[in-house]
């Protein structure tokens, strides 16, 4: 297993990122991700963002990705592991290496995510204000200097 740019698995990310939001069972709509879908190089490649990806024998195990909010912050998304390959610590490798493209970075995950908000908690996340409106009533924020 390795940790590559995802750019060339731009569509195994998109059903990735179908498969986290189906995984989540939440709508996402408020977050435009019909458009994220659509292209999701626009927002998660240079200038405005990056992702990377878990790859073994071409297949995308796991990514996580960065939007840029403003040049010294980032939000990380999409951080998501396929079932089968939880325990391995792809989650915790794909967060320290994807932090290492900010000055801060903020997310958000939901209450029920006990094992992400564990790892972020882990890694130096601290739990913070808002930083966008999410009209979801059990969301969390964190966010990190890095």
């Amino acid at each position: 297993m390795k940790i590559v740019d995802g750019k060339e698995y731009i569509e195994q990310v998109r059903d990735l990122i179908i498969e986290y939001i189906q995984w989540l069972d939440r709508d996402l709509s408020f977050q435009e991700i019909d458009d994220e879908l659509a292209d999701p190089a626009k927002k998660y490649t240079a200038p405005e963002g990056e992702f990377l990806v878990v790859i073994e024998d071409s297949e995308v195990l796991g990514m996580v990705a960065y939007h840029r909010l403003s040049n010294m912050r980032c939000e990380m998304k999409r951080l998501y592991v396929k079932p089968k390959y939880r325990g391995m610590n792809l989650g915790e490798t794909l967060i320290t290496e994807i932090i290492l493209a900010c000055k801060i970075m903020v997310l958000d995950t939901i209450t029920p995510l006990k094992s992400a908000i564990y790892l972020y908690q882990k890694l130096g996340f601290k739990e913070c204000k808002p930083y966008y409106h999410n009209p979801m009533t059990d969301v969390l924020y964190f966010s990190k200097k890095l």
